[in-house]
């Protein structure tokens, strides 16, 4: 038998950390909410999910503290009013706004949108803002979106031969075996518990309790909040997601899944279930944040965005990218302060500057 409960609005009491003035976003593009999405998820990442601050519908920030200090590390998105608007054009909007604010030594930006040619190899230095900051554009392509269509038989003729067969047999094997897909609103509903257990026992890798928290913090914060889970007929919790709606977006922060039951391929599962509950009615995608692999990725949309790192023409910011290209290998700071011709750029800086100008590219096109 299976068992659906439908969404219902959350109960004000349940959104404790902060109303969410992106609840009242419409018809953002896709491209926007790759760019969006990828920003939550560093916030996430990084422990940082309740220093989230709506500037307004356009600008969301969060500064980043390295054992309780503030290093003037930030990190933000920001909206574009026009793909067709050059990305240096948004980022730089978000930079002077953030910057007029408060003290910025770093600022790592997400934006939608293709870069120009000259940016494409993610190697070129810039310098905005009449000389104040060293900027450095990473582009890339996300696969983190699925467009449902009108109904999940719609959806499924969408898929490659392979692949809709893979989902249907699955389905139906899970309706057949008496696996159990519910979902809801409630926080408390679904013997919630259970996750952190799974989460520890989860495929690919294992979630801690503190970063399962900080899932959970964002995910219960918003207005359209809800979980889903997968049990097996005697009640054991196979598969198990949370994220929240906005719009007409449905964001699916994490799932978990059994990895003692590769057979059932449970990632497909829960979302075959996920698929046939919003396909057809307002919400007309799922994002997934962390990026879509297996079965679904060819069946993701393509969205190209690009992350923008800003660094401070100043000793002190200097030293700190330094130091952090020492401590993290990986991180932004380290990738700018690697890059050929980095020293001599920070020290003498480029009279032209970085200009605004229309982007010529048509909206969409992927970067390549």
């Amino acid at each position: 038998m299976l068992a659906s409960s439908a969404i219902e609005n959350q109960e004000p009491e349940h959104n404790t950390l902060h109303a969410s003035p992106e609840a009242g976003v419409k018809g953002r593009h896709p491209d926007c909410w790759a760019a969006y999405g990828r920003f939550l998820f560093a916030s996430i990442e990084k422990r940082c999910p309740n220093r989230v601050v709506p500037l307004n519908d356009m600008l969301f920030y969060f500064r980043r503290r390295y054992c309780n200090i503030d290093l003037s590390v930030v990190y933000a998105y920001q909206e574009c009013d026009d793909l067709r608007t050059n990305i240096w054009t948004t980022a730089t909007k978000a930079l002077e706004t953030l910057s007029n604010r408060f003290a910025i030594d770093t600022l790592n930006v997400q934006v939608a949108g293709t870069v120009p040619p000259e940016d494409a190899d993610g190697t070129s230095l810039h310098t905005v803002l009449n000389g104040r900051y060293t900027a450095l554009a990473m582009p890339h392509e996300t696969r983190d979106i699925l467009e449902l269509g009108e109904s999940f038989e719609a959806f499924l003729t969408s898929l490659g031969h392979s692949n809709r067969r893979h989902m249907k047999a699955r389905h139906k094997e899970a309706v057949q075996a008496g696996l159990q897909f519910s979902i809801s609103s409630d926080p408390a509903a679904l013997g919630a518990d259970d996750r952190f257990e799974l989460a520890l026992i989860s495929r690919p890798m294992p979630y801690p309790r503190d970063l399962v928290d900080a899932f959970d913090a964002t995910a219960s914060s918003k207005p359209g909040f809800f979980h889903a889970s997968l049990r097996s007929p005697e009640g054991l919790l196979l598969s198990y997601c949370r994220g929240f709606i906005e719009a007409d977006t449905s964001v699916i922060l994490y799932q978990f899944n059994r990895k003692d039951l590769p057979k059932l391929s449970l990632t497909m599962t829960l979302r075959s279930f996920l698929i046939q509950h919003w396909a057809g009615t307002y919400v007309n995608r799922i994002l997934f944040p962390m990026g879509l692999a297996g079965h679904l990725t060819h069946a993701a949309t393509t969205n190209p965005i690009t992350r923008i790192f800003f660094l401070r023409r100043s000793p002190i910011a200097a030293a700190k990218a330094l130091l952090m290209s020492v401590l993290v290998p990986t991180s932004d700071a380290s990738r700018m302060v690697r890059t050929k011709g980095f020293l001599m750029h920070f020290l003498r800086g480029d009279p032209g500057g970085r200009k605004a100008e229309a982007q010529k590219r048509p909206v969409g096109v992927a970067f390549r």
